[in-house]
């Protein structure tokens, strides 16, 4: 059985749907919300470490994401300390399912 594939042109049409979603604009966002699809959940710090951001741009771009409803961000606790954890909504989950089947259909 073979698999129809869609229109080049089409595919690239649907990606850039994708990408002029105000929040997926940006390239780091993009990633964050790839890395956070691979992971589920990941901490601030180790997204710090994973960007290279500074703490506000890093903050800025969770918040953009977070407003998109791509992302949650919240404090727990582990071991008495403060953390910052970020993780994936479904509405996340299911742009990144979109925009990497878009990206194997090329």
């Amino acid at each position: 059985m073979t698999e129809s594939k869609k229109d080049p042109n089409e595919v690239l049409r649907l990606l850039m749907t994708i990408n002029n979603d105000p929040a997926l604009k940006s390239s780091t966002r993009l990633m964050i919300l790839i890395a956070l699809a691979i992971n589920k959940k990941i901490s601030y710090k180790t997204l710090l470490e994973i960007t290279r951001l500074k703490k506000g741009s890093l903050s800025n771009h969770l918040a953009q994401l977070e407003e998109a409803g791509y992302i949650t961000v919240r404090n727990s606790f582990s071991l008495g300390s403060p953390r910052i954890v970020t993780e994936i909504t479904e509405k996340g989950m299911d742009i990144y399912k979109k925009y990497l089947e878009l990206l194997r259909e090329l």
